[in-house]
């Protein structure tokens, strides 16, 4: 070998060794910058706050400690009058910055709660700094780590809670969020109650976690009490993003339920809101939650609100019970309902008169209904006998409502739809609703009763340009506002 390939392959192992040394001193430097910044980002505006950073650089290790607040800033005090709402954990880490194929540091933290909140997490885990974790921050800087709970038990005069060891994961980057949470049993007695859950199970996986994108669920493997028992329960909502508008589905399901002599299995019932404009949407959600209502709002919010409302109603939506299903040991049942408000066009008024339309169906198979209810049912026109059991259906568009294929007259209806216009216009105006429109809003709507339904004569459908009910005028121009930009579907 010669010397110059020599004395070159010595520089490249110096450069290798001083680049693997100075990897732990950039991770060491790094997590002290990115400390520093979240701590002085932390605003009273928000519901979370880190306060009192004390951290410790150092080369390979650091360690440090810092108190996260939680705060509820719509709550202003307690009975006493000046009680505060913050919850302050105190926080103690230490990390090492000797990197790893898929880390550039690793860090074990434990959590310590303060004032109040310290004797009850003691009383419950035996333990006031229960709470503890490893995690770890990879190259692209998503930071996540394991979670931890011992035992928890609690005594009080009126009974018992006992639970499992818990355990889960956090993970962030970004936008994202995720977390999961497990707990395998938590029982509770009293002195004339039990019950038992098992399996108990918290999922999130948001990919923008500030407009509740992606998928959050709640499942439960089991419940029982003395009453009655319950399998394999999930809770969950899924909203994405399509454009400039927002799809959220909820979801309940249950695999089987019993209590006394019923037992019901395959139960579904969802939920589904289509089509919100997804900048209006957030606009609420956050004027919402910095002013703790629509009671408390300034002007600008006001009118920030009012402008949100009016440009969601304009743009169009749809939403309602998507699916109802089960089985019983007599029958089944089947259903769904589906309200559409469609999108305005360009230089239209706000009007539900116009707008809106419904749709529904509701199958029962076998004896699932009782005698009497079912007959009820069938005299009053609202449901029909099938080859299976019975079936009921109601539409609602252009101003005609039927039921079971018949025309029934919908003049209550448009007229509750008119009067909201009125007073849904009257808002975004910023002005006080017409006593006209409060007289027919609180005007009892009565259902029409068997002989309507049953002996309905044909209803015509409205004009397009006529009025849907002369008791009940449209705004006038000068009221509505019609969106200068409404988007179009």
């Amino acid at each position: 070998m010669s010397a110059a390939v020599k004395y070159s392959a010595i520089a490249l192992g110096v450069i290798a060794i001083a680049g693997v040394g100075a990897l732990p001193w950039y991770s060491s430097r790094a997590m002290d910058q990115r400390l520093a910044e979240m701590a002085q980002q932390s605003s009273p505006h928000e519901d979370v706050m880190l306060r009192n950073l004390q951290h410790q650089a150092g080369y390979l290790t650091s360690k440090g400690s810092v108190d996260v607040v939680l705060r509820d800033r719509c709550q202003t005090g307690g009975q006493g009058g000046g009680e505060s709402a913050d919850t302050t954990f105190h926080v103690t880490y230490e990390a090492q910055h000797f990197p790893t194929p898929s880390a550039a540091n690793r860090f074990d933290w434990r959590l310590q709660p303060t004032g109040d909140t310290a004797p009850v997490f003691k009383k419950l885990f035996g333990s006031d700094t229960a709470l503890s974790g490893q995690g770890q921050v990879n190259w692209s800087g998503l930071v996540s780590s394991d979670l931890k709970l011992p035992a928890m038990a609690y005594a009080t005069p009126g009974g018992r809670l006992e639970a499992d060891p818990s355990q889960g994961r956090i993970a962030m980057g970004g936008k994202a969020l995720q977390f999961d949470w497990l707990l395998e049993r938590a029982v509770l007695r009293g002195a004339s109650h039990a019950m038992e859950l098992k399996q108990l199970g918290v999922n999130l996986n948001l990919s923008n976690r500030q407009k509740g994108i992606g998928e959050v669920a709640l499942r439960m493997g089991a419940f029982s009490t003395p009453e009655a028992t319950a399998e394999g329960y999930v809770l969950k909502s899924v909203t994405s993003e399509r454009g400039d508008k927002l799809d959220s589905v909820v979801s309940q399901t249950l695999t089987r339920a019993q209590f006394g002599d019923q037992e019901l299995k395959d139960m579904v019932l969802e939920a589904s809101f289509k089509g919100l404009h997804a900048q209006s949407v957030e606009t609420l959600t956050t004027v919402m939650g910095a002013s703790c209502g629509l009671e408390t709002l300034t002007r600008d919010e006001s009118a920030k609100v009012r402008q949100a409302v009016q440009t969601l109603l304009a743009s169009g939506m749809s939403g309602g019970i998507t699916k109802l299903s089960g089985k019983g040991k007599q029958g089944a049942i089947d259903g769904k309902f589906t309200l559409e408000l469609a999108a305005v066009g360009a230089g239209q008024a706000i009007s539900f008169a116009r707008q809106l339309s419904a749709a529904g169906e509701l199958n029962v198979q076998g004896e699932l209904l009782p005698p009497m209810p079912r007959q009820m049912a069938i005299n009053s026109g609202f449901a029909r006998e099938v080859a299976k059991g019975l079936q009921s259906s109601a539409v609602f568009e252009k101003g005609l409502f039927k039921v079971n294929g018949k025309t029934i007259d919908a003049t209550g209806v448009q007229n509750v739809l008119a009067a909201m216009d009125v007073a849904v216009m009257a808002y975004i105006n910023d002005e006080r609703p017409q006593r006209v429109a409060r007289e027919e809003a609180t005007a009892p709507f009565a259902m029409p009763d068997a002989d309507e339904v049953a002996q309905a004569p044909p209803v015509e459908a409205p004009a397009a340009d006529a009025p849907l009910s002369p008791a009940m005028p449209m705004p006038s121009p000068a009221q509505a506002i019609a969106p200068a930009a409404a988007p179009q579907r």
